[in-house]
């Protein structure tokens, strides 16, 4: 079983993230699933409003959602939704970190695109399907070095 993270959001938030939801099979089980811009404003939430010991899951968690789904980090959009569920200084971390990854690391697909391309991918992102282990030690070291900067 996996541990659920609950946040209550009004109807009309609600309204936006369903039309935007995909409906994924897991194990057998018809759910819908945000898309990944969606579950990266909910990390950036957690990240801005939340407890500190879940930091470095969260952030890691960013990273891979932006990973996966090939998020141009320095879109306008991108940067407008740091600034307004998570900070501006969270937004410049994140860009500089990325910016750091390994060529062969930085898009699942060689190419950046603008936007998200990946949610037809589904919940796959936060399973952890397809992680290296040296992409994921360097989204936990990206992470731990943002978060000590603070």
């Amino acid at each position: 079983m996996w541990p659920v993270d609950l946040m209550l959001v009004n109807q009309e938030t609600f309204d936006k993230m369903s039309v935007e939801a995909r409906e994924k099979l897991i194990d057998g089980i018809a759910i819908k699933v945000p898309s990944p811009l969606h579950l990266i404003a909910m990390k950036l939430h957690a990240l801005r409003h939340g407890k500190p010991e879940r930091e470095a899951k969260d952030l890691t968690d960013v990273f891979e959602l932006i990973h996966l789904n090939d998020v141009d980090v320095k879109s306008d959009a991108f940067r407008a939704l740091c600034e307004k569920f998570g900070t501006t200084e969270l937004y410049e971390r994140i860009r500089q970190a990325i910016a750091k990854q390994p060529p062969e690391s930085t898009s699942r697909n060689a190419s950046v695109r603008s936007g998200v391309s990946g949610a037809e991918r589904g919940p796959e992102v936060m399973a952890g399907h397809g992680r290296s282990r040296s992409r994921a030690r360097f989204f936990r070291d990206a992470a731990r070095s943002i978060l000590e900067q603070s």
